[in-house]
């Protein structure tokens, strides 16, 4: 049986197809339920570029934050959430 979401994005899918447009852009990720909209996939990648000291360092906070915010996500989701009681 599908779910709420799994209608809603089929009928947003079919009417995009209605109106001629040929793609579905789903974002980034590789969630099971976007397999079942799809015959093939894409592979995103990204490519970033520094010109000058400024820019390089500019790019490498950037990147350290990314780093930062990967291994402490988790973590500050898993102390953020409260069950009921």
């Amino acid at each position: 049986m599908a779910g709420g979401t799994t209608v809603l994005l089929a009928g947003a899918i079919s009417d995009a197809c209605e109106r001629g447009l040929a793609e579905v852009d789903s974002l980034r990720g590789y969630e099971a339920y976007k397999r079942n909209f799809t015959s093939e996939q894409h592979e995103l990648i990204r490519l970033r570029a520094a010109a000058g000291w400024l820019g390089r360092l500019a790019m490498m906070a950037d990147r350290e934050a990314s780093k930062a915010k990967t291994l402490v996500g988790p973590l500050v989701r898993r102390i953020a959430w409260r069950p009921e009681t």
